[in-house]
């Protein structure tokens, strides 16, 4: 993965959304088809929380920082996210949960578990 000046291996990759796995779970109790927003400018750590939610069980809902604070606070209170990655849960995960088991954590999913929720411009309303 190559991002600006950063790059990560495959298994560097798998490892770092491992460990944020784990800290989801152990942190925030987050369990399968849980809603977890993600709210982070692109960069290598977009992707790890991508994956991190889903080897957690959860199903990211991506929300672009970009967006007006009004469509911001609409995703989060309408998909009634258990919790939101950004820049102070990354930081706090990046202090803390690189002490976390590098394994992928047991989590029992099947093939019709969520994955994600994506909201759409809402051009005829409400996304």
């Amino acid at each position: 993965l190559v991002f600006a000046d950063e790059q990560l291996t495959y298994r560097e990759l798998n490892e770092r959304s491992n460990q944020l796995a784990h800290y989801l779970v152990d942190q925030y109790g987050v369990e399968v088809e849980d809603l977890i927003g993600i709210k982070l400018r692109r960069s290598e750590w977009l992707v790890v929380s991508m994956l991190g939610v889903l080897k957690s069980g959860g199903a990211y809902v991506p929300i672009d920082p970009n967006y007006p604070e009004e469509r911001i606070s609409y995703i989060e209170s309408d998909s009634d996210c258990k919790l939101v990655i950004d820049d102070v849960v990354l930081e706090n995960f990046r202090t803390e949960g690189l002490d976390y088991d590098i394994e992928k954590p047991e989590v029992n999913l099947i093939s019709e578990n969520l994955m994600y929720v994506i909201y759409t411009s809402g051009s005829t309303g409400n996304p």
